[in-house]
């Protein structure tokens, strides 16, 4: 069995060498726990902040054991009320192998859904975009802008606001990203971000201001959307994956226009918005097998290539869900 652990709490930008990955002990599942063998391990860039800031002061170490969502076939089941063969869902360590209590994991259905959507479309990513869409309330005919437009949440945000009538400009990183939404996934328009003057560039676009714009980014794209926003609009912000890599304060030219302007600027976690989890899911994978929702996955291949794929979802690196296929 190997293990990817954390060597050290990162102090700037995080790279490889901060991680470890190791052979470690076979696991015997204790009372009421449940083996699996890990199938898909989640690259979220949430777990950044956690290595940051959380996840050196909670444990004893180093190296320290890393916790994020996976998917892995029960191989041991127990009394558990699985089944040996069944895939389920769930929070486990960045390990080939996994012991975990019954109670948190989840059965997947992987009959007609591919089961790696669970960590994406279906799953926290596909939540976060229908949730922020929930606090937005996009109304047909409306200017709808999206940062991170080609990631996991970004794509689905925009997807379901066009579905909702809206026009979706999205804002990507790179030219071939920008094409991607809008060929596959039917954004209206998107602009690339390492361009300049985005700011120009989007009150070219939308000459009459923005409605509503779903925040993933950071301040890079979110100061250049501000200055275009129309009296009364709404920011629903998701993510400041820019931010994640240091602890530098987070400035902008054109914060005053939120006074200015009455803009609402919402910010939202899925964690307070539960009970509302069941629904979304059930609308997103009626979504997903109708076809009406298209989703793009980054896989790498190997637990050993888990550290640079992380790394390389944090710069930027390929569309949609970031996944590492352990087996």
């Amino acid at each position: 069995m190997k293990e990817v652990y954390l060597l050290r709490r990162p102090v700037e930008a995080i790279t490889e060498h901060d991680f470890l990955v190791a052979r470690a002990p076979a696991l015997v599942p204790g009372q009421g726990e449940v083996l699996t063998k890990t199938l898909y391990i989640s690259l979220d860039p949430y777990l950044a902040l956690r290595m940051r800031r959380e996840i050196p002061d909670q444990l004893s170490g180093p190296p320290y054991p890393i916790v994020g969502r996976t998917i892995g076939q029960v191989i041991e089941a127990g009394s558990s009320g699985f089944a040996e063969g069944d895939l389920v869902l769930g929070f486990g360590r960045w390990r080939t192998y996994d012991a975990r209590p019954a109670g948190d994991l989840r059965r997947i259905d992987p009959s007609d859904t591919p089961p790696a959507a669970y960590l994406g479309a279906l799953g926290h990513s596909g939540f976060t975009a229908w949730l922020g869409l929930a606090i937005g309330l996009p109304k047909a005919s409306e200017t709808f802008v999206v940062s991170g437009a080609a990631g996991a949440v970004g794509s689905i945000a925009g997807q379901l606001a066009k579905q909702r009538g809206c026009r979706v400009i999205g804002i990507a990183g790179g030219a071939a990203k920008c094409e991607q939404v809008i060929t596959e996934l039917g954004f209206d328009d998107c602009l690339d971000h390492q361009q300049p003057d985005l700011s120009g560039r989007l009150r070219t676009l939308a000459p009459n201001g923005i409605d509503l714009h779903f925040e993933n980014v950071g301040s890079k794209t979110l100061d250049p959307v501000l200055a275009n926003m129309r009296p009364r609009s709404r920011i629903v912000l998701c993510g400041l994956v820019q931010h994640y890599q240091d602890a530098a304060p987070i400035s902008f030219a054109n914060f005053r226009l939120l006074l200015e302007r009455s803009i609402r600027l919402e910010p939202f976690s899925i964690y307070d918005h539960q009970d509302q989890a069941e629904r979304a899911q059930q609308e997103l994978i009626a979504a997903v097998r109708s076809g009406s929702l298209r989703f793009a996955q980054t896989v790498t291949e190997g637990i050993d290539q888990v550290p640079k794929a992380f790394v390389a979802m944090l710069a930027g690196q390929g569309t949609g869900k970031h996944l590492a296929l352990v087996a």
